[in-house]
């Protein structure tokens, strides 16, 4: 059985009772799909180079989902939950 990724009392009023859990193989899929998408709107958008616009956008979506938390959106607190667990 997988550990939960929150623990009871690190939970915020946002979450259900349930825990929320994802193996490696879920994370890695989310890398996948993504960096993916981020690819995809570097070619079609951007026309930087590969490498370059995946890092710009990655950096992009980092800063946007910071300042989804700072205005306290309930679906930024779960995903740094997902990205943050141990």
């Amino acid at each position: 059985m997988q550990a939960p990724l929150l623990s009871t009392s690190r939970r915020s009023s946002f979450f259900c009772s349930r825990t929320l859990t994802m193996s490696l193989l879920d994370l890695s899929a989310l890398l996948v799909v993504v960096t993916g998408g981020l690819a995809f709107l570097n070619n079609r958008f951007l026309k930087l180079p590969p490498s370059i616009g995946v890092t710009v956008c990655g950096l992009a979506l980092s800063l946007l989902l910071l300042l989804l938390v700072e205005l306290r959106v309930p679906f930024a607190h779960i995903a740094i939950a997902i990205s943050n667990w141990s």
